[in-house]
């Protein structure tokens, strides 16, 4: 199922490493296991298009962050 909502379970065991660190209202975090359930019973009680419109703006967040292959930018990346 596309959309599916994801959530960062942040154990504090090292480095971040949320790939969704600067997504804003299309992620979620949690650092507990009570957190996690919070963060759960939050996504279940949002409307249709409340989580809607969260599910866009992470697929616009994931569409800004890759970007097509092109010759170009392989050179840029090869070159770095």
């Amino acid at each position: 199922m596309a959309g599916i909502p994801n959530i960062f379970l942040d154990a504090a065991l090292g480095p971040a490493s949320d790939p969704m660190f600067d997504a804003g209202e299309a992620r979620w975090t949690a650092s507990s296991g009570g957190e996690l359930s919070n963060v759960i019973n939050t996504i279940a009680a949002l409307t249709a298009p409340e989580l809607a419109a969260r599910r866009e703006q992470a697929r616009n967040y994931v569409t800004s962050y890759f970007t097509p292959v092109s010759q170009d930018k392989l050179e840029l990346f090869l070159t770095a």
